[in-house]
């Protein structure tokens, strides 16, 4: 959770942050308000402070992510026709994307760059990107991976879908 966020702050010092508001909303409570469950009750809601916080950063995140991740697909797929290795694709855009999706491609390189198996390094990408995006890049290069077929192929339509499916979503909420 506080991973995804992009803040650089460790669990540790997150939970720090909830139990300081946690002792100064009791603290304000008790200032106005000389009963013990209104006292808890205003501690308890100042100790999501920072939770909220953490969220609004890593949904801010997560989006922009959502919305730089069709380019890196199509990116490596360029690199792909261009006759370079998946593993080279996945370090171009590493290297030329802003974050956060460039910092995520280069931990994903890094990681099978250092001996992870491909398969193993894409599954650790998944898990930590919590998009549905990730998920179904993962799932299209494994299955390609053991069916075989064209990935630049797969990766261009991919990336075709989810630029889509993005334009889908922001059109719905401007009309709704």
């Amino acid at each position: 959770f506080v991973g995804n966020s992009g803040l650089t702050i460790t669990v540790g010092a997150f939970l720090l942050a909830v139990a300081t508001m946690f002792l100064i909303g009791l603290l304000a409570a008790r200032l106005y308000f000389p009963v013990w469950w209104v006292d808890l009750a205003g501690g308890i809601a100042a100790a999501f402070v920072p939770y909220f916080v953490v969220s609004y950063f890593r949904t801010a995140r997560v989006s922009k992510f959502e919305e730089q991740f069709p380019e890196a697909v199509e990116l490596i797929a360029r690199a792909m026709r261009a006759g370079h290795a998946f593993t080279t694709g996945i370090k171009i855009a590493a290297d030329e994307l802003p974050a956060p999706a460039g910092p995520e491609f280069r931990m994903l390189f890094e990681r099978q760059n250092y001996g992870a198996a491909i398969p193993d390094a894409l599954r650790a990408f998944a898990e930590r990107v919590p998009t549905i995006d990730a998920r179904f890049f993962v799932t299209a290069v494994l299955t390609q991976r053991e069916a075989g077929g064209n990935l630049s192929e797969i990766l261009d339509r991919l990336a075709a879908v989810m630029r889509e499916r993005f334009r889908i979503g922001r059109e719905v909420r401007v009309r709704s």
